[in-house]
């Protein structure tokens, strides 16, 4: 049973990263169980687990439904993060140990080689293996826990509004600046780069939503001549 229903919970989540659910959108056992060829009781483990990622959320008198993502959601969970991280970098630094330090190195590499293709969510994997290996280098198991839980919502939101080439220039050389800063345990510089960094994820990602709002609110023939512009 606990392997089933992880792996449901695995499956509803990456659906929900595809888009094939919205925002919004209320998940119903009996279809659901349908849908994944399970029973209920697989299902109610999984949205349990969903819900403690905060991806899926529970509505009184309305059952579950798939989180609505807008920017005062996302306002408050980057406030949560730039601490996180700022805290995670002053620590990594101050703690650096030979094995760490390689593990920031090659998760630094490996996003530089992804970012260089055109598979989104590889790159967004390989970008949340480089903070991973920050955090894991702090030795904060709680701030750790608490990314993790942002990584899910996060995949969501980037592949919902989008991580345009022009934001991953900019993350390439806010990794070489925070991992150089680690290396060299500079714990005020790797503290004040993990900020900044965060700050500039924060504002891209509010510049793609209301880019997207306003593209909601042209209708459907200029919404598709807005997309169909995009490159």
């Amino acid at each position: 049973m606990p392997s089933r229903y992880i792996e449901i919970s695995d499956r509803i989540r990456e659906d929900i990263v595809s888009g094939k659910f919205a925002g919004g959108e209320r998940l119903k056992l009996a279809e659901l169980a349908s849908l994944y060829s399970t029973s209920h009781m697989p299902i109610r483990e999984a949205l349990r687990i969903l819900n403690g990622q905060g991806i899926v959320e529970f509505i009184p008198n309305s059952g579950m439904r798939v989180r609505e993502i807008d920017m005062d959601f996302m306002t408050d969970l980057f406030d949560v993060r730039l601490a996180l991280e700022a805290i995670q970098a002053r620590r990594a630094a101050e703690r650096l140990m030979p094995a760490a330090a390689d593990a920031i190195s090659a998760a630094k590499a490996e996003f530089e080689r992804v970012s260089g293709g055109n598979d989104r969510d590889a790159t967004l994997k390989a970008n949340h293996r480089f903070h991973r290996a920050i955090s894991l280098a702090s030795g904060n198991h709680e701030a750790g826990e608490i990314e993790e839980r942002h990584y899910q919502i996060l995949r969501i939101v980037w592949r919902r509004f989008g991580y345009g080439s022009e934001r991953l220039e900019g993350v390439i050389e806010d990794h070489r600046l925070l991992t150089s800063a680690i290396l060299d345990q500079d714990v005020e510089a790797a503290g004040l780069i993990a900020a900044a960094h965060v700050t500039r994820a924060r504002l891209n990602l509010a510049a793609n939503m209301e880019k997207a709002e306003n593209v909601s609110h042209l209708g459907p023939d200029r919404e598709q001549i807005a997309n169909n512009g995009k490159t």
